[in-house]
């Protein structure tokens, strides 16, 4: 409620205008042509109740203040509602879809694996000194592994003529819209065990706040898939 009281955004030609804030009124101006892409972030608390943030990711001197909201351009809405809220701030960012091409089953195994080895290098010390608190790394280790399996579940991407969708998850649900002329680099990577498994990894890049990078990983995806994403930018780079 302080961060976020009376919130405001509104569009005037080129830029978003955006007003917030109870014990301090704050203003932010975000021209639309430094927004690199487009984030619905669904926290682990309120994606079962429906909710999500929107958000920009607005490349380096496009905003008046520097500070982690300012790329916020709206707190808190019903997922529903995130179309019609597009479609009248940036309506070349609406119309999307819930059809995702999704990562194969047997990417599972190192999803899984990402979450349980952390976990299990903490609970060495925890053995040692505090065995008292096994039951703490337990709960943690179910946790990790239920992480896990959504970051597993929510992978994907969406290709249209102009424009890549990706969906992935760290602990939050993460969908981002960017454009094809908004990438600056896309990388394929295979380790040993994907070449045999026909995985492969994609990274996109695209400027952030701060002359700083932005790097988006869909991890162990069909190697076709990935393919089919490297040749999407390749062909509208050499179009360009």
């Amino acid at each position: 409620m302080i961060k976020y009281w009376n919130f405001r955004i509104e569009r005037h030609e080129n830029e978003l205008f955006i007003t917030r804030g109870l014990l301090e009124k704050k203003q932010t101006t975000i021209p639309l042509s430094r927004i690199q892409g487009i984030g619905i972030k669904e926290s682990i608390i309120r994606q079962p109740f429906g909710y999500a943030t929107v958000f920009a990711e607005v490349a380096a001197g496009s905003v008046e203040e520097s500070n982690e909201f300012s790329s916020t351009l709206f707190p808190m809405l019903k997922k529903e509602e995130v179309e019609d809220f597009l479609a009248t701030i940036l309506p070349s960012h609406a119309q999307l879809s819930e059809k995702w091409n999704t990562v194969p089953r047997r990417a599972l195994t190192y999803y899984l694996l990402r979450a349980f080895i952390p976990v299990s290098l903490i609970s060495v010390p925890v053995f040692i000194f505090f065995p008292s608190f096994m039951w703490a790394i337990v709960v943690l280790l179910f946790f990790g592994l239920f992480i896990g399996y959504l970051s597993y579940r929510d992978t994907g991407f969406q290709l249209d003529k102009h424009r890549m969708l990706l969906q992935y998850r760290k602990v939050s649900k993460i969908k981002m819209i960017v454009f094809h002329k908004r990438i600056q680099a896309m990388e394929k990577k295979q380790h040993v065990l994907h070449r045999k498994q026909n995985l492969a990894t994609i990274e996109v890049s695209i400027l952030g706040t701060n002359s700083t990078g932005t790097h988006y990983r869909l991890k162990e995806l069909e190697e076709v898939d990935a393919d089919k994403i490297a040749d999407w930018y390749s062909h509208w780079k050499r179009a360009e």
